[in-house]
Order: C-alpha cells, then sequence, then structure tokens
C-alpha cells in the first residue's frame, strides 16, 4: 500500500546524507531527513510495513540453488540494515543517537539505549561486520561489485583462503551460522515491536 511506499522512503532517508550539491539546500535536507527521523511512529504498523517490503526486495533477487547472496539473501546484510532501519524510525523521535547515516552506528545506539532484545543489536553488529569483509572480498576476487558466493568448489576455496578460512567448507559452515543467527535476531527485533494504539 501507499504506507508501505512512503515507509520505504523514510528508510531510505535512514541512510541519505547530504554530500553535493547546492550548499544552501543542505540545511533543508538535513532538516527534512531529522523531521521524518522525528516523527512518532505506531511501532507495530511500522514493523508490518517494512517486513512487507523486506520481502517484496527479497523476491526482486532470487537466489538459485544454495547459493548465498551476501545482501539479498535471507541472513544477509539487508536483514541487518532493515532492523537497523526499523529501530530508528521506530525510536528515533525519542533518542537523537539514532538519527545516524549508518547501520553500524545505528546498532551500537540501539545497544546502548538497549531497544533492541538482549544481544541482538551486539550480535547484528558483528554479523554485519562480517558480510562486509566477504563482500569486500567478492569484490576484490571479481574486481567489481558482485554479491553471490561462486559455486564453484575451486573459486569458493579461493574465496575462503582470503577471506583467513582453511576451505570453502569451513566458510559455508561459518557462513550458514551467520545466516541462521542475523535472521534469527532480525525477527526478534521486529517482533519486540511494541503494540501501537489501536486502529
Amino acid at each position: 500500500g501507499s504506507n508501505t511506499a512512503w515507509t520505504w522512503e523514510h528508510q531510505a532517508l535512514t541512510r541519505a546524507r547530504w554530500c553535493a550539491g547546492w550548499q544552501p539546500l543542505a540545511p533543508r535536507f538535513d532538516a527534512v531527513r531529522t523531521a521524518v527521523l522525528c516523527a512518532p511512529r505506531d511501532p507495530a504498523a511500522l514493523r508490518d510495513e517494512i517486513v512487507a517490503m523486506r520481502e517484496k526486495v527479497r523476491q526482486a533477487h532470487p537466489v538459485r540453488g544454495a547459493r548465498f547472496d551476501v545482501k539479498h539473501s535471507a541472513g544477509g546484510m539487508m536483514d541487518v540494515e532493515f532492523a537497523a532501519q526499523y529501530l530508528q524510525l521506530a525510536f528515533g523521535h525519542a533518542h537523537p543517537a539514532l538519527r545516524t547515516t549508518g547501520t553500524a552506528p545505528a546498532l551500537a545506539a540501539a545497544r546502548a539505549l538497549d531497544l533492541a532484545p538482549e544481544g541482538d543489536a551486539a550480535l547484528l553488529a558483528e554479523g554485519y561486520r562480517f558480510l562486509r569483509r566477504l563482500e569486500h572480498r567478492l569484490r576484490v576476487v571479481h574486481d567489481q561489485p558482485i554479491h553471490r558466493l561462486p559455486e564453484a568448489r575451486d573459486e569458493l576455496d579461493k574465496l575462503a583462503r582470503r577471506s583467513g578460512f582453511p576451505d570453502g567448507g569451513v566458510l559455508s559452515d561459518h557462513l550458514a551460522r551467520w545466516q541462521r543467527d542475523i535472521r534469527a535476531a532480525y525477527l526478534r527485533v521486529l517482533a519486540a515491536a511494541p503494540a501501537g494504539p489501536e486502529r
């Protein structure tokens, strides 16, 4: 619905920062961004909209077979980003520390403010660091932005060694654990949405 479209735009604004353009517009841009992050929301409705949008994005990037997409697969970077954006939009009106443009700082603020279930903000931040490093290694190996793990065993072994693992099997096991833990933490953060007023 239109609410979900608005929520998607607001999610994008959590990440946006002024970097170029006509300088007198910068304070107006910051004011709009702050106004969006400060708007009080019904957390339960926000949760439903973010879950729906996450599912839409996942379906738009189908992953063949057992290959893992560090960005789009369930348990990937998008789960972490959507959890952080949920926390920013749900609680940003009350906590200025959440009005940051980065996923990791947003999770650090949520952790300090105790806004996520026990340990989940730290787990998501650590998983995000791991996936970001893996994404970087993929980019270096292929010399272009690429998010899917290779299917060929020798390619996977090469990626594993460059990432500090003895072989592709060990990397795959490690990744499977992160994928499971990130997905579970994402679902817990969104399930913990306080009930909003009756609509």
